[in-house]
């Protein structure tokens, strides 16, 4: 979860707080967790401060999510795979409709190779520019020149090392 720096689109930072929840509950193997947590963090002079994070899933969750969010028998208390699910499924959500290179195939997420935009014409006259300027040149032409400038045909030569091999003819 901390391969990706998420940030908000706009002021709405509930689903993005939620991430963060999440990130600090990472170790929690526990069915149910709290809705509330102190960690310690960094200050800014360096020396370990008490930070309490907490979760409104009143803030971006569903009704339908909230009622399956928290459990009844215990206040305080979130049902943590459920919150997980509800939390990616908002991220993935609000990010999908306008990924077009992200689809999904048989129930898995597939993400296509990004098809290119059209190109501005002023690319174009650039690039049309640029092959009026330059002489067209053959290959062989580039390869002698480089050769000839940088030396490294030099380092080639047959496998056998410097001398080259000698057969033999069968029968003498």
């Amino acid at each position: 979860m901390n391969a990706i720096k998420l940030e908000a689109t706009n002021a709405e930072r509930s689903v993005l707080d939620a991430v963060e929840f999440l990130r600090a509950l990472r170790g929690a193997k526990a069915a149910l967790v709290p809705d509330r947590l102190t960690l310690t963090r960094p200050g800014l002079d360096g020396e370990p401060v008490a930070v309490e994070v907490a979760i409104d899933v009143e803030a971006f969750a569903s009704a339908a999510w909230r009622k399956i969010l928290r459990d009844k028998a215990k206040p305080g208390m979130l049902v943590r795979r459920h919150l997980e699910v509800c939390v990616f499924s908002y991220l993935a959500d609000a990010g999908y409709p306008g990924n077009t290179d992200l689809v999904l195939e048989g129930g898995r997420p597939v993400l296509r190779r990004r098809k290119g935009a059209e190109r501005r014409p002023e690319a174009l006259m650039l690039e049309a520019a640029i092959h009026d300027r330059l002489p067209q040149r053959a290959l062989l032409d580039i390869l002698t020149r480089t050769a000839y400038l940088l030396g490294w045909h030099h380092h080639f030569g047959p496998a056998s090392g410097p001398d080259p091999k000698r057969t033999r003819s069968i029968g003498t």
